[in-house]
């Protein structure tokens, strides 16, 4: 994002889980440009062994 304190409206909550060499992450976020919208569940599962993102999942729930 363009603005420093975007990051302080934009993310809604982060949760970290490892298992193994699998680290999964969810967290809600939102758009720039619609800080007061529905956030978006983005869930987001890395290899840290091999440094490679296995999958991303991002659902927006609509108003």
């Amino acid at each position: 994002a363009s603005r420093e304190e975007y990051g302080d409206t934009a993310i809604g909550y982060v949760q970290i889980k490892r298992e193994s060499n699998e680290c999964i992450i969810k967290c809600k976020i939102c758009p720039e440009h619609k800080i007061s919208s529905k956030l978006y569940n983005v869930t987001l599962i890395i290899n840290e062994t091999e440094e490679t993102v296995i999958s991303v999942m991002i659902v927006q729930h609509r108003k």
